[in-house]
């Protein structure tokens, strides 16, 4: 589970937050087609790399945590 340890502590925080009553939100980003990177040249790569993680780190997309997590996949191609 070490190559997920950014996520967890960002879901952790996620769910800090959320249990003291405050509506807070983790927004995902994962650039499409970044060559530079060598990342995912689809957003459903970056769906199935998202949902790796969470079944590595047992949260399953009905756990109550994940409605307040929100992806989202621009193409780099469309931001300049």
């Amino acid at each position: 589970m070490r190559c997920f340890y950014q996520l967890a502590n960002r879901l952790a925080f996620l769910s800090f937050l959320r249990q003291r009553g405050i509506d807070a939100l983790l927004l995902l980003v994962g650039f499409v087609g970044d060559e530079e990177r060598n990342g995912p040249t689809s957003a459903e790569a970056w769906q199935a790399a998202e949902a790796t993680a969470f079944y590595a780190l047992g949260l399953p997309a009905s756990h109550a945590l994940r409605r307040a997590v929100v992806s989202i996949h621009p193409r780099v191609q469309d931001l300049s």
